[in-house]
């Protein structure tokens, strides 16, 4: 009996290696997943710049929070209320840069976005930082939290920071 014993503990200690082996995703998968959250967040930035009340509010989560830039928190309603109501014409709207990774069933993404247009008048042109996290739900990438963040300008280097000529 110790034979079989042994055999079983074995056995035993393959099976996490066996479940791991089974459930984690393939590089393939996770680079589907990276592709497909991109392409939900990509939608998501057509459907702000149209004011497309109903196609953004398909890409968010029933629960969605979202911190905004000017630091108040805003629910699903309240950001497609917003959308649609503000007085605010968006000419430009694009990632400049996106990498997201998995964190268990989810994928948290780090954007740059450029942003430009009039807001109640006024023009702006600035640089955000948003940080989004998905969750696949029904066969779909949806957004389930964002922050944003305004990125500073870089400074106008100082005259001890500028080299010397000769």
């Amino acid at each position: 009996m110790p034979t079989r014993s042994r055999r079983f503990r074995s056995m035993l200690a393959a099976l996490p290696l066996a479940a791991i082996s089974c459930t984690a995703p393939s590089k393939s998968s996770s680079g589907d997943a990276a592709a497909e959250v991109r392409d939900a967040y990509e939608r998501l930035l057509v459907a702000i710049r149209e004011e497309n009340a109903e196609r953004f509010g398909a890409l968010l989560t029933d629960d969605y929070t979202c911190g905004a830039v000017d630091g108040t928190m805003k629910s699903k309603s309240q950001r497609v209320h917003d959308l649609v109501t503000e007085d605010n014409e968006i000419q430009v709207l694009d990632v400049e840069s996106f990498e997201s990774r998995p964190v268990g069933d989810t994928r948290v993404a780090v954007a740059r976005v450029h942003d430009v247009g009039v807001w109640q008048g006024a023009p702006y042109d600035r640089r955000l930082l948003v940080t989004t996290t998905f969750v696949r739900q029904g066969g779909k990438w949806l957004v389930a939290a964002a922050h944003m963040s305004t990125v500073a300008p870089p400074a106008a280097p100082t005259a001890a920071a500028v080299p010397a000529r000769n």
